[in-house]
């Protein structure tokens, strides 16, 4: 595509990124939705740990094994994130 203004033309190129700009992409793509979904898992953790509480206090203990479930997996899925950003990280340490 070129461009003539003020007597010059400028000529633009796309340019396709490389193998390694796209890798690159990707693990910063990964490491933002980890952190964002850490943080959900801890917001998530703290919830039901507070739902738990409320639950013991009324001494509802069928919603106590409901929450004790739902809070098991929560720290299930926070330790998956956690263990991708690790390896994102190792990752990057990788590169330089």
């Amino acid at each position: 595509m070129k461009i003539n203004t003020l007597g010059y033309t400028l000529t633009l190129k796309k340019t396709l990124p490389t193998p390694e700009q796209v890798e690159i992409d990707q693990m910063k793509e990964g490491e933002r939705d980890a952190y964002i979904n850490i943080n959900a898992q801890i917001n998530q953790i703290a919830f039901l740990k507070n739902m738990y509480e409320a639950y013991e206090e009324a001494e509802l203990t069928d919603k106590m094994t409901q929450t004790e479930t739902s809070l098991e997996a929560a720290e299930n899925t926070l330790l998956q994130w956690e263990t991708k950003l690790y390896t994102i990280n190792e990752w990057y340490s990788g590169q330089g």
